[in-house]
């Protein structure tokens, strides 16, 4: 749950318990779930447990600045394993975007791997890219992502290189900086349907 789903959260159980003391010290209600709100997201822990689901993946070096993570349909076997792909992949991105200090791209139409990445609190934002404006507004309430709207197009690479311009331009990244691009998710955009990607890419000028 973000920081503004707690102040939503807080504000209607203010309201409910105590509609005076809210209604005659706004100021001072939102101070103390905006305190509360803090020490409550702080208090969480960050899991460092994968999904139980353990599949083995292969290192793929796809040119001097990427590096990928794929697995491939031998190990789709199984309704289970299917549920598990997300939250593993999730769990993977952080672990790798944590530990190389980058911020997370992904591109979601329905909002789902966007909204499981920000289940495992990664250090840095999660930028999500979606051409659906009510899934962007939708994931503004989750913890860490910036949602930003942008039209796909039918090639992944040029969207992929627009994406970053974006990130550029908007001053969120530098050029030579790295950053951990997640394609998975309940519904493929350009991948194979059965064939999920992490890669780690470096911003070109």
């Amino acid at each position: 749950m973000s920081y503004l789903m707690y102040v939503c959260f807080l504000t209607v159980i203010s309201n409910v318990s105590n509609c005076n003391n809210f209604s005659r010290y706004p100021l001072k209600a939102v101070k103390v779930m905006h305190t509360v709100a803090l020490r409550t997201e702080s208090s969480l822990s960050t899991s460092t447990t994968p999904p139980s689901q353990t599949i083995p993946y292969k290192a793929i070096g796809l040119d001097s600045g990427t590096i990928a993570l794929s697995i491939t349909s031998d190990y789709f076997l199984g309704i289970l394993l299917q549920s598990h792909m997300g939250t593993m992949f999730a769990f993977h991105a952080t672990t790798m975007a944590n530990t190389l200090n980058t911020p997370i791209i992904v591109f979601t139409r329905t909002g789902s791997m966007a909204i499981t990445l920000s289940h495992y609190r990664p250090s840095s934002t999660i930028f999500a890219f979606t051409n659906e404006e009510r899934v962007k507004q939708r994931l503004v309430l989750y913890h860490g992502v910036m949602p930003i709207f942008m039209q796909f197009s039918d090639d992944a690479e040029e969207t992929f290189s627009r994406a970053l311009s974006i990130l550029v331009n908007k001053g969120l990244m530098k050029e030579g900086e790295h950053v951990t691009l997640v394609q998975s998710g309940a519904q493929p955009i350009w991948r194979v349907e059965s064939t999920h990607h992490i890669q780690v890419r470096k911003v070109q000028g």
